[in-house]
């Protein structure tokens, strides 16, 4: 599978941007192969906010293969106009919950508040989960507090935090 994966990608069009080219974004993101022309921040000016997201959902799932976080790519994505939306901040938050991200993690959740994500269950969710997945109990439960209506496993999820 991953020779068949590797001849069709080496048949798609290379440019310098190539990385934009949708075949070749799902072919990365498939086989779980490097980009061997990563894109560069200047890249993103031609991007728009599926490839933006697919470029920080491939770091949350398979790890940094650029050198650059998932905040940089979201940051550099903002300064080129693109404006975020409930996968963005879903995918930012799955790649920053490793504990070592957790500043990192509150940028975003000030971003989610500022851009008014926060109403939205996938995104509050998202937050629960990375504050739980933390240790931040306190926060999680302000982030379940403001959620309008919690769900089934959200109220899991925060039971959960406290046991």
């Amino acid at each position: 599978m991953q020779a068949c994966i590797q001849q069709h990608f080496h048949q798609l069009p290379h440019t310098r941007f190539s990385f934009l080219h949708p075949p070749r974004i799902h072919v990365y993101t498939v086989a779980n192969a490097e980009n061997p022309s990563a894109p560069t921040r200047e890249d993103y000016a031609y991007a728009n906010v599926f490839l933006w997201n697919t470029m920080i959902r491939k770091q949350a799932e398979n790890g940094d293969i650029t050198g650059d976080t998932p905040l940089l790519y979201y940051i550099q994505g903002l300064r080129t106009g693109l404006r975020p939306n409930e996968q963005t901040f879903m995918y930012l938050l799955k790649a920053l919950v490793n504990g070592k991200n957790v500043n990192e993690g509150e940028e975003v959740h000030t971003s989610v508040v500022r851009t008014g994500f926060a109403s939205s269950e996938f995104v509050s969710g998202a937050l629960l989960g990375f504050y739980v997945a933390n240790g931040f109990t306190c926060k999680a439960r302000q982030v379940f507090d403001e959620m309008p209506q919690p769900g089934l496993v959200l109220w899991t999820l925060m039971i959960w935090a406290y046991v």
